[in-house]
Order: structure tokens, then C-alpha cells, then sequence
């Protein structure tokens, strides 16, 4: 089989969980048999007329239930945002379950360790203390998004935290490191 210029094989199945308006499918061009979810109607709706050439469809990604298994798997700038503990451990076991052997997933989340969220860090660790750390985790950020009032939830991953996630029996960590504003993780099923 040939690659393509992404280092695909032509006609791999690509799964692109959060995919907001579709951006991703872009950069993949036309090689690749690509399929992207999301939770929101509106950006799928911006996805299906921004790339009419692509499949999008609207789906939960904790309760993600495709029926299909794929080659790659992409969640980028999206795990991040899934509440508690148990509810990104089933995010990710539901990402296993719609891999193909040896496939592979490749994920960002954001970089919250930055000056410019650090209103939003002195919030949740307050936040925390206040309820013994029964209510949310030292980590769960409340940002402003597009205005003032309107916040969204961002889980701030620790490398550490990453590495405990994704269990050892099911996946080698192929790499995990920074860029500019995100922690990057490769994983391949077991």
C-alpha cells in the first residue's frame, strides 16, 4: 500500500474525536477515510458545510459507541474538558475499543500551566481547599470563554496524571511531551 504525505496508509480510517468545525480534516487532505465527531450540533454543522467531502456526525465522546474500529484516532484539544476521573477513564477506554490492533491515537490537551490562566488556578485550588477536596480536584479550571461570564471547564493534566491513565496492559506510550501550549501523547493499542 502506498502513504500518504501524512504518513497514512491511503484509505486508513481516521476517527477525529471533538472535532469542532472539522480543521483537522484539512491538514489530512483527501487521503484517508476520515470520520469526525462531535458533541456540538452547531460546530458539526460548521464542519458539514466548511468540508461537504467529509463524514461528520454528532456523538459523545465518554459515550462513544461507533461500531466501526480504526486505524488512527485523533482527539485534539478535547479530553481536557471531560469532568472526574471516572468519566476520561471511559473516554479512553472507549478510544481503545474503537482501535484496530496495533492502532494508534494521538492527543493533545492543553498546557494550563501558564501565566494567563493563573486567576483560574488560584480559583480551583481555593475551590478545592474549601471543600477538603470533595468537590472537583485541585486541577479543574474554570476559564473565561470568548466573554467574561461565560466559563468553560478545562482539566489541567499533569505528565504524571497522563501516564496513569492510560493503563500499561493496554497501551505503550509511544511519546509524550510539551509543545508550545499542549502536553502531546502517542499511544498505540496493545
Amino acid at each position: 500500500m502506498k502513504r500518504s504525505k501524512r504518513g497514512f496508509q491511503k484509505g486508513a480510517s481516521v476517527l477525529d474525536v471533538g472535532c469542532g468545525n472539522g480543521r483537522l480534516s484539512e491538514w489530512l487532505e483527501g487521503d484517508v477515510d476520515y470520520l469526525g465527531v462531535d458533541h456540538s450540533e452547531a460546530l458539526i454543522r460548521i464542519a458539514q458545510k466548511n468540508h461537504p467531502q467529509r463524514t461528520f456526525q454528532m456523538a459523545e465522546m465518554s459515550q462513544l459507541d461507533l461500531k466501526l474500529p480504526f486505524d488512527v484516532i485523533f482527539t485534539i484539544a478535547a479530553l481536557h474538558h471531560v469532568p472526574e476521573r471516572a468519566h476520561r477513564r471511559e473516554t479512553i477506554q472507549r478510544l481503545h475499543n474503537h482501535l484496530k490492533p496495533k492502532g494508534v491515537v494521538i492527543m493533545t490537551v492543553w498546557n494550563l500551566c501558564q501565566r494567563k490562566y493563573s486567576t483560574a488556578w488560584w480559583k480551583a485550588l481555593w475551590n478545592w481547599v474549601r471543600h477538603a477536596g470533595k468537590k472537583g480536584g485541585w486541577n479543574d479550571l474554570w476559564i473565561p470563554w470568548k466573554t467574561e461570564d461565560q466559563l468553560r471547564y478545562y482539566h489541567a493534566f499533569t505528565h504524571h496524571e497522563l501516564k496513569q491513565l492510560f493503563h500499561t496492559d493496554l497501551w505503550t506510550i509511544e511519546r509524550l511531551y510539551e509543545s508550545a501550549f499542549n502536553i502531546n501523547v502517542i499511544l498505540r493499542k496493545k
